[in-house]
C-alpha cells in the first residue's frame, strides 16, 4: 500500500479486476505478526496490516473453495517462519486438484475440459 490509506496502483488494479476463481482450490496464508514500516506511525501500520489481511480474505473469497488463514507466529516470510504451514497448504491444493482430476470433472488437469 502507499503511504496513505489508499491502495497502491497495482492493488487498485487487482481489486478492479475482481475476477472469480470459480471452484478452484485456493489457500491464502497471512502472517500473524504486525511488523510495521519505520516511516509509519503505529496507527498507520495497524491500518495497513488490516488492509492486507482484508485483501487476503477477499482473495480467498474469489473461489468457492477458497480458504484464508493466519499462520501463528509468522512474519512476512511465512515459508521461513512456518514452513510446515506452507507445505500443508500446497499439499491441500494439490490433493484437491488430483481428486478433481480423478473424478473427471471439467477443468481438471487431464480431463480434456475447459481450463
Amino acid at each position: 500500500f502507499s503511504g496513505d490509506d489508499e491502495p497502491s496502483v497495482s492493488h487498485a488494479q487487482e481489486m478492479a479486476a475482481s475476477r472469480s476463481f470459480r471452484d478452484m482450490p485456493l489457500v491464502v496464508l497471512s502472517r500473524a505478526k504486525l511488523t510495521g514500516a519505520p516511516w509509519r506511525t503505529a496507527a498507520e501500520n495497524e491500518a495497513a496490516f488490516r488492509q492486507w489481511q482484508g485483501g487476503h480474505q477477499q482473495l480467498a473469497k474469489r473461489s468457492t473453495r477458497g480458504r484464508w488463514t493466519v499462520v501463528p507466529g509468522s512474519d512476512h516470510f511465512i515459508q521461513k517462519d512456518a514452513p510446515q504451514a506452507v507445505i500443508d497448504a500446497v499439499t491441500e491444493v494439490v490433493e484437491a486438484v488430483r481428486r478433481r482430476s480423478a473424478e473427471g470433472r471439467p477443468g481438471a488437469a487431464g480431463s480434456g475440459g475447459p481450463r
